[in-house]
């Protein structure tokens, strides 16, 4: 398999002191989100190290519990040379994973915590019910930020990370949280890998679970693939007026 150019990917990146958001997903040519209840089985090494590298652009990484569940999430932890260039840029050498939760069903016991080189960040509303309080305490125990933004929706979570200092942003998924931040104009930047294959039962679609109303135009600025036929696409978001 030959190797893409990731600068090229990655395409051109804003000042590290402002504000940007960019979402990274994969589907099948069908727009399939998942085969067997995970996307490990769509992609290749190429679409990995795309993934390996918004991160390491990112202050942030915002995903969705589910998506944290289903994909068995553990901490990142990048070698020496990323961590010193992360510095240099006024970053945090490993970037936290922010999670979007309200149920909070998550095992603070989990590699997921014990062994992050950053507090992960739970994004939640301020918890009334006794056993959601008792989950949080105990979350953060475990050694979790948390942020509670003013208002749900995923546009004032990246918000009041962006409040918290965390400028940009990756958004990692699942459905649910793309639709509601493409509903809401809160992506500026889409990376999508094309995985070519057709699969059905389409069980999950790459951007569902939204029924807002939503028309929003985004320009192709880049398209790459390799020799295994995967397809690799970069819009942004056009900005109301251009």
């Amino acid at each position: 398999m030959d190797t893409i150019d990731m600068d090229k990917l990655i395409g051109p990146t804003l000042p590290a002191t402002t504000p940007e958001t960019r979402a990274v997903a994969i589907q099948s040519i069908n727009g399939v989100a998942s085969i067997g209840g995970s996307s490990h089985v769509l992609g290749n090494d190429n679409d990995a190290a795309l993934l390996q590298g918004l991160r390491q652009w990112s202050d942030v990484i915002l995903v969705g519990a589910t998506t944290v569940v289903a994909e068995s999430y553990g901490p990142v932890h990048f070698p020496q040379d990323v961590r010193e260039l992360r510095r240099s840029r006024g970053q945090l050498s490993n970037p936290p994973i922010a999670i979007l939760s309200h149920n909070l069903s998550l095992d603070p016991q989990s590699a997921f915590f014990t062994e992050a080189a950053t507090p992960p960040i739970i994004v939640t509303p301020v918890p009334t019910e006794p056993d959601i309080v008792n989950k949080l305490k105990a979350l953060q125990d475990a050694g979790a930020q948390v942020i509670h933004p003013p208002k749900p929706g995923v546009a004032a979570a990246i918000s009041a990370l962006q409040d918290h200092g965390f400028q940009r942003v990756v958004c990692e998924g699942g459905p649910t949280v793309y639709a509601q931040a493409f509903a809401a104009q809160a992506i500026d930047v889409l990376h999508l890998t094309i995985d070519p294959r057709i699969n059905y039962p389409v069980k999950t679609r790459t951007f569902s679970g939204n029924s807002a109303s939503l028309d929003s135009q985004f320009t192709l600025e880049d398209h790459s693939s390799d020799n295994a036929g995967m397809l690799f696409l970069r819009y942004r978001r056009v900005m109301s007026g251009q």
